[in-house]
């Protein structure tokens, strides 16, 4: 990482913009990386990973079928809402 310091906190990593919780993603195998790009992006995402799977945030009915989704990634690689993320300049 460009720019980065140790915190006095073990386990912690600070680069310009964003914070990550090393131990936490040791621990739970993923981390939260708050600010990397605008929540307005993410919010599309949400929206178009929805449209794509037939899936509703909103409807708790909707997150589970019978029988289960034959897939465990929402196949939209190229979909604009993705893109916009890829290509946003402050993405880490």
């Amino acid at each position: 990482m460009k720019n980065e310091q140790r915190s006095p906190c073990a386990g912690q990593v600070k680069e310009d913009h964003v914070s990550l919780d090393v131990e936490a993603f040791r621990a739970n195998g993923y981390a939260v990386i708050r600010g990397a790009v605008p929540a307005a992006l993410c919010e599309a995402l949400v929206v178009a990973i929805g449209e794509v799977s037939g899936l509703d945030a909103d409807r708790p009915e909707t997150w589970y079928r019978d029988p289960p989704l034959a897939w465990d990634i929402v196949p939209m690689w190229g979909h604009q809402a993705q893109w916009d993320i890829r290509q946003h300049p402050t993405r880490v």
